[in-house]
Formats: C-alpha cells, sequence, structure tokens
C-alpha cells in the first residue's frame, strides 16, 4: 500500500512539474545595424491612431533589442519605451517598426525579435568595418566614433540576445539582416571607391560569425546629396553590385530626386531623413525584401538553410 502510495505521489509532482514548465517557443530574429536612417526619425505620436493599434495588436509577439546612439542596450516590447510602462511608448522610430507590424501581421502565430545598433553619421569604412583599424576610423570618424567599433558591438548584442533566449528555454530562427547606411561613406574618396569590397567583407563576416552562409541580406540605397564629388554616385552603385555577384542579398532602389518631393520614400525637411511616411514605407519593403528571400531560398534547397535552429556554441 505504501508503494502504491508514493508511486501516486511521484505521478501528481511529474504531473504538476509538467504543467507549470512553459512550452518552449521559437523566436524569429533579424538583425538591424546603420547610421542614422537605422536609428530613425519617425515620431510616433505623430502616427495614425489605426497604426498605433497596429502596434498594439502585435506588441505582445514583437521585442526590439535597442543599441542606439550610445552602448546602452534596453529591450522592450514593440513601441514601448525603455521605462518598460505599456502607456509609455516610444517617440522615435526606425524602419523596424513597420517591418515588425507587417511581419507579425501576415504571421499571426510566429514571435519576433528585432536587434539594433545604430549610430548617427558613421561608416563602414570606419566604426562600422568588420576589419576596424584606428587609423582608418580616425581618417574619417569624429569624436567617439573613432574609437567605437559598431561591429564588434552589433555582434556582441546579438550574441547575448540569442544566449538570453537559449537561456529561457527557447530557440531561435535567424531570418536575416536589415542595413541602412552608406551616407557618411561618401565624405571621402577613399571610402566611396572602397564601398562595394567592404560591404561584401561586412555582409560575409556576419554570415560567417552565425554560420549561415545563405543568410538574407537586405539594405536600402542612399540618395544622399553631401559628400565629395562623385562620391554618393559611387556608394548608390555599389550597393547595385553587390546585389548581382552576393547570394541572397536584396537593395531597396531609391530615386535620386533633385525637387526634394521625394516621391518613392519621402522624406523630412532636412532632405536627409525619412519621415514617417517614408519610414513606414521602407519598414514595409524591408519586411516584403525578406519574404521574397525566403521563398528564393525554399526552392533552392527546401528552406534548410533559412529555417534551421540556429543554437550559439
Amino acid at each position: 500500500m505504501k508503494k502504491l502510495l508514493s508511486i501516486f505521489i511521484t505521478c501528481i509532482v511529474c504531473l504538476s512539474i509538467n504543467a507549470q514548465s512553459p512550452t518552449p517557443k521559437n523566436i524569429n530574429v533579424i538583425f538591424l545595424g546603420g547610421q542614422s536612417n537605422m536609428v530613425g526619425h519617425g515620431s510616433y505620436n505623430d502616427l495614425s491612431q489605426t497604426d498605433k493599434d497596429r502596434v498594439d495588436a502585435v506588441a505582445n509577439r514583437v521585442t526590439v533589442s535597442k543599441q542606439v546612439q550610445n552602448n546602452n542596450i534596453f529591450s522592450a516590447p514593440l513601441g514601448i519605451n525603455k521605462s518598460y510602462q505599456p502607456t509609455v511608448k516610444i517617440t522615435g522610430f526606425g524602419p523596424e517598426l513597420f517591418s515588425a507590424i507587417k511581419l507579425a501581421e501576415d504571421n499571426p502565430t510566429e514571435e519576433y525579435l528585432f536587434i539594433k545598433t545604430a549610430w548617427g553619421g558613421s561608416s563602414l569604412y570606419g566604426a562600422w568595418s568588420n576589419n576596424w583599424t584606428a587609423e582608418k576610423a580616425a581618417f574619417i570618424e569624429s569624436g567617439s566614433k573613432q574609437t567605437n567599433q559598431f561591429y564588434q558591438w552589433h555582434i556582441s548584442h546579438i550574441q547575448n540576445a540569442l544566449q538570453k533566449i537559449i537561456d529561457e528555454g527557447n530557440t531561435y530562427t535567424i531570418l536575416g539582416m536589415f542595413w541602412m547606411q552608406g551616407e557618411n561613406d561618401a565624405l571621402k574618396i577613399e571610402a566611396a571607391n572602397s564601398y562595394e569590397a567592404n560591404l561584401t567583407s561586412f555582409i560575409n563576416a556576419y554570415r560567417t560569425t552565425f554560420n549561415l552562409p545563405k543568410m538574407p541580406f537586405i539594405a536600402g540605397q542612399i540618395n544622399s546629396r553631401y559628400g565629395v564629388s562623385g562620391g554618393p554616385e559611387t556608394i548608390r552603385q555599389a550597393f547595385l553590385n553587390v546585389e548581382a555577384v552576393v547570394n541572397d542579398v536584396k537593395i531597396i532602389r531609391t530615386a535620386v530626386d533633385p525637387t526634394s518631393t521625394w516621391a518613392d520614400y519621402p522624406k523630412r525637411d532636412d532632405n536627409v531623413h525619412y519621415n514617417n511616411e517614408g519610414l513606414k514605407r521602407l519598414g514595409i519593403e524591408f519586411a516584403n525584401k525578406l519574404v521574397e528571400l525566403n521563398s528564393s531560398l525554399s526552392v533552392q534547397n527546401n528552406n534548410a538553410d533559412f529555417k534551421k535552429k540556429i543554437h550559439l556554441n
């Protein structure tokens, strides 16, 4: 009788433990990097109520981990400020806001984590280089950007965020990377002329680090006007050249607009930074390009590389 009672109690305890254990989740992860247009100059307060409601509707399935304009990192649900209070909204946003809305609305059972490191006025030649040197950083960067190594910051940011997912008993799928940068490389002809090679190396560095040789990479083409003569044009073409020769890369093409109407992706009055509508369109296009690459990979290799669960060693 005592033996039966012991077995019964053991079964009850096991059932209780199982009932309390949360079901492991898979988190879809997207990396984001760049300069001020990735930081984002959107105004949350100026969004329509409809779009604010859309943010609220998916916020419980989307987390944004930000490292913006400093080395501090904060993580919060989509649209929520670092105070973590549900009623305290973000003041500004980048393209991630509407990328998240688009992906979450189209995939209502999926969860997402956006891992963003961005700093205004930074260059791929200098602070963002995966082959960083003090000499190059001093040549093109200013202030603290001469010593900040944003590629390494982003890698560390990503690795810590992924480890947290594992520590919580969940898995993750790396979906790809969004990149908004290039304007400041137009300041120096050396940086502009090497942008194509530097971007190729940069993409390969992320893919090697995370063992994803076909990781989708989507970038927004610059259409700025400042810099050395021919600098912006050289970088615009560099984006297209990389797309043509590097696998699984998509470029969001932008128009050069001497009239400053910016009809494709509207900008603020400074003619440099995108306004709410511009960031909304860019965010949606980033999501669309990601889906295009996902479909392409699915045809090529049954999606094995794109959808496999990656774990840190």
